[in-house]
């Protein structure tokens, strides 16, 4: 889904910083992984894309990696990932997506904020943290309002 000319980590890394609002913002993450010394540097190689690819790449992240090996027994990859992952389009999306804990008829579920904006016109309730003395319960509004105001906060 990255455009073709981020195939060039300048540019994708150019394009990353572009799409962050503040200047202190995370641009990226970065794993180090082992690799078996029992392979070699194409089944090193194979086996990275691979991985990168199912649990990364599928995802909508962009991916760079390096691998190191410097004395022959210690082969591993660094692997850095953008933190924002693409849409179909192409464009990035946002770094968390919010899921709101509704309620309806007594059946909870959970909705994104754009899937909640349907999902209330079919009347589910967004639920929100209450203390009830020290415990944490979550209650619509609605049912808090209805609730003995000395129990809930």
């Amino acid at each position: 889904m990255a455009l073709a000319e981020w195939k060039d980590r300048e540019q994708l890394w150019n394009a990353v910083e572009v799409a962050e609002k503040t200047k202190d913002s995370r641009l990226a993450r970065e794993f180090v992984v082992a690799l078996p010394v029992e392979l070699d540097k194409n089944s090193h190689i194979s086996l990275l894309q691979n991985f990168i690819q199912k649990n990364f790449v599928d995802m909508g992240m962009c991916a760079a990696f390096a691998i190191h090996d410097t004395d022959g027994h210690n082969p591993h990859a660094h692997i850095l990932l953008t933190v924002r992952p693409l849409n179909e389009n192409g464009t990035w999306q946002y770094k968390t997506e919010k899921e709101y804990l509704c309620v309806k008829d007594g059946e909870e579920n959970g909705f994104t904020a754009f899937e909640y904006r349907e999902a209330q016109k079919e009347g589910w309730e967004k639920q929100y943290r209450y203390k009830a003395g020290t415990k944490k319960i979550y209650l619509t509004p609605s049912a808090a309002q209805n609730s003995p105001t000395d129990t809930i906060r």
